[in-house]
């Protein structure tokens, strides 16, 4: 039984097989730690993971792991807040791609200060720290995926098997490439409508 306390949005909400318990917004410092202790695993945002940082040193609770997903869009500030979590055996895990989708950062006097580039991308670069780059992708077709590989990854991004071996899409009449007499990897779809807010 996975206990997983999910902080959203300023709201504490238990999920999973304990999602009927309600939690107090406030707690004091003896309150978060026992409350965390319980838990298994506590999913937040990067702003909102300060939440469960303690203050009393006597009763500080640590995470053991802090795991980043999507760090090579998070600024660096952004992804120091979990850290407050952190002690001297923590381990920091920074998941994402620093050569596509960058932080996102709108004061060109944020940017020329550095402050543009994400701890993922920084440590990527720092000799003694070690990376692993996923060189298997499930996503995109081989031909769609040669492009990235090479423009991005020094063409080691490699396609499973297992992709071109997925059925068409039902009902959609796939473009077929007239000149290799088979179905094309790529097609343009046209979405006329009118979009509407939910």
């Amino acid at each position: 039984r996975l206990k997983v306390l999910n902080i959203d949005k300023g709201r504490e909400r238990l999920i999973g097989l304990d999602a009927g318990e309600k939690l107090k917004k406030r707690r004091t410092n003896d309150q978060i730690g026992s409350f965390a202790n319980d838990i298994d695993v506590v999913s937040s945002t990067l702003e909102l993971s300060g939440e469960m940082r303690t203050t009393d040193t006597d009763s500080r609770w640590t995470a053991p792991l802090v795991l980043v997903d999507e760090a090579g869009q998070a600024t660096e500030p952004m992804t120091i807040i979990p850290l407050q979590l952190s002690d001297k055996d923590t381990h920091l895990v920074l998941v994402g791609d620093q050569r596509q989708l960058v932080a996102t950062v709108l004061s060109k006097y944020a940017v020329w200060n550095c402050m543009g580039t994400s701890l993922l991308e920084r440590l990527a670069r720092s000799p003694g720290v070690d990376s692993t780059m996923l060189t298997t992708q499930y996503r995109m077709h081989k031909s769609i995926c040669r492009w990235p590989s090479k423009a991005f990854y020094g063409g080691v991004l490699r396609t499973d098997p297992s992709v071109a071996k997925r059925d068409p899409v039902p009902g959609f009449p796939w473009p077929q490439d007239r000149k290799k007499d088979r179905a094309s990897c790529v097609a343009f779809v046209d979405t006329k409508g009118i979009e509407k807010k939910s």
